[in-house]
Formats: C-alpha cells, structure tokens, sequence
C-alpha cells in the first residue's frame, strides 16, 4: 500500500473531493464520480506550485490540490 491523501482534483474540467493514493507505478485516483490511474511512464509533465501539483499526462492534465508543505 502506498502513500495517501484526500484532497480536491480537476480532471476534464470538472472538480472533485477523491482518493490519491501513491502505489510503485501509478497514481490511483478515486472518488464517485471519478476512477482515473495515471501510470508515471505516461506523465510528461509534473509542476508544483502554490499548492497545486498539475500532471500532464497521456489523458490529458490532472490538478491536485494538495496545499502548502508544512
């Protein structure tokens, strides 16, 4: 079982309270009204900032809310 938070995530232009869990190849993504595993290989583009962490991959670009490093 990998790392795992809840926080707010933007995929296809619609926003949602899910499940990120970190596993050895995959970004499990997991709430009702979404189901979404992004593989890393097929991440080309990862950029932190002010809380956010977009990941542009193979399906498009995923948003992750995660707030500031405290």
């Amino acid at each position: 079982m990998g790392a795992e938070t809840t926080c707010t995530v933007i995929h296809d232009g619609k926003t949602s309270t899910a499940k990120v869990r970190l596993e050895t190849s995959v970004m499990q993504i997991r709430a009702r009204e979404l189901k979404l595993d992004v593989p890393f290989k097929t991440m080309k583009k990862v950029v932190a900032s002010d809380g956010l962490l977009l990941i542009g991959h193979a399906g498009g670009v995923v948003t992750l809310a995660l707030g500031t490093a405290s």
